[in-house]
């Protein structure tokens, strides 16, 4: 399935985008950008940066 249609099943509103170091996640919040949602947000450095930073990470 094509990026572009999966980005229309998700909210138009407050979306957070991320992948693991950020770049990945920045590309897909600019297409959905260009989509027309709003309230996109991209974790900077991915979830790498957030456990260098020494926040806590749970994984599933």
């Amino acid at each position: 399935m094509p990026p572009g249609v999966r980005l229309r099943a998700l909210p138009r509103d407050r979306v957070v985008f991320v992948c693991a170091k950020g770049v990945r996640s920045l590309t897909a919040a600019k297409l959905a950008e260009r989509l027309g949602f709003n309230q996109l947000y991209n974790l900077d450095g991915g979830t790498t940066g957030w456990v260098k930073a020494g926040l806590p990470l749970e994984h599933s």
